[in-house]
Parts: structure tokens; C-alpha cells; sequence
């Protein structure tokens, strides 16, 4: 009779031990996909009102903690502004390889130094898009029937193809291949009509800056 109980108590302890290794495991699988799942988070890919994802216009950047995917890099490049060479402090946010923005950003005006305050976006990947599913690779029809209020020009001083609306505080850059039409510069904006571009033509970038 004893020999059978211990028999029995040594089946019990070793199922408790078995479930024990079992419920360990699972926990283990369990904190592992969380963090798998926080490592591998969609960013918020929405272009609004002076903010692009989690980055704002007059805001501090928004840089990566140990389980973010994207990658913010500082370079400073080499600009010609009106024919002066000008050198800017920016920030280059990639993900997997993909440069999706271009932080530029202020000065203190006391010391001249760059400071980590956003003064401007430059959107390059199509993962962003406004609420209305607006962005980088989006055609002008597509653009128009978004937004049926737009207004098309070119700027003279930096030599750029935008399209905008008064619902997104932000430029839209066209590609200046798709431009068919001689331009009579009327000043530092002219306007252009859609008639002016090819029926395909896209957005290539998004711009919005703090002025």
C-alpha cells in the first residue's frame, strides 16, 4: 500500500512539474511575441496639418527608442540657395533600408548652433498619406478628386512643381517630367492648370515647412 501511494504521489509531482514547464514555456512564448510584436509596430504613417507620423513642424525630432524599426540619422548637406552654397543640419529617417523623411531643422539664433527642433518635412515614401489616401505616388486626378479645391504652381526660386489645398497645411511636389507646357514666369509663384501636365502624372514628394 505505501509502495503504491508513493507510486501515485511520484505520477502526481512529475504531471505538476510537467504543467509547470509547460505554463513557463507558454509565458516565455508569450512575453517573446510581445516583443516581437512592439519591435515590428506599424509607425503612424498619417500626413495632416503641420505633422507627418509622429513627427511635427516646431517640434522636437522624434528619435527611436531599442524596439522602434526606423532609424534617424543626422547629415549635413550642401545647398545652393539663390547661388550661395549653404550648408544645412538634417535628419534622415529610414526604415529597413527606406528613406521615408528629411528633418530639417532650426538654429539657435544666439550661438548659430543646430538645434534638434523640426522647422521643416520633406515626405519621400508613399507609406504616408493623408486621410484621404494622399500622398507620394498619388496621381493629380487623384489628388483633385480628393481634394476638389486645389490650386497648381511653380515656384520660381527653387524651381519646384507644387500642388496644394487648403484642407492639408502642406505642399505637394509634382514630378517636373510630367510638366508639357513652356512656363511664362509671372513672378516667385506662377500658376499652372492640370492641363499643363500629363494625364499620369504623380506626387513625388510632400513638403511642409513652420512658415
Amino acid at each position: 500500500m505505501k509502495l503504491k501511494m508513493l507510486f501515485i504521489g511520484l505520477i502526481i509531482s512529475a504531471l505538476v512539474s510537467c504543467n509547470t514547464s509547460r505554463n513557463q514555456e507558454k509565458k516565455k512564448d508569450v512575453e517573446t511575441q510581445k516583443v516581437e510584436i512592439s519591435k515590428n509596430t506599424v509607425q503612424n504613417f498619417v500626413i495632416g496639418n503641420k505633422v507627418v507620423g509622429d513627427f511635427k513642424v516646431g517640434g522636437e525630432i522624434v528619435f527611436p527608442t531599442e524596439n522602434d524599426t526606423y532609424k534617424v540619422e543626422k547629415k549635413v548637406l550642401t545647398k545652393m540657395i539663390e547661388g550661395y552654397e549653404e550648408e544645412e543640419t538634417v535628419y534622415s529617417v529610414s526604415e529597413n533600408n527606406e528613406r521615408l523623411l528629411l528633418l530639417e531643422v532650426s538654429y539657435d539664433r544666439k550661438t548659430g548652433d543646430a538645434t534638434k527642433n523640426i522647422k521643416e518635412i520633406l515626405v519621400y515614401s508613399d507609406k504616408f498619406k493623408t486621410s484621404k489616401g494622399i500622398g507620394v505616388s498619388s496621381t493629380i486626378d487623384e489628388f483633385i478628386t480628393a481634394y476638389p479645391v486645389y490650386k497648381i504652381w511653380y515656384e520660381y526660386i527653387r524651381d519646384i512643381y507644387f500642388i496644394e489645398t487648403d484642407s492639408i497645411d502642406a505642399l505637394f511636389i509634382l514630378d517636373e517630367m510630367d510638366f508639357t507646357t513652356k512656363i511664362n514666369v509671372s513672378g516667385e509663384q506662377t500658376p499652372l492648370n492640370k492641363s499643363d501636365f500629363k494625364s499620369t502624372a504623380k506626387i513625388v514628394g510632400v513638403q511642409m515647412d513652420i512658415y
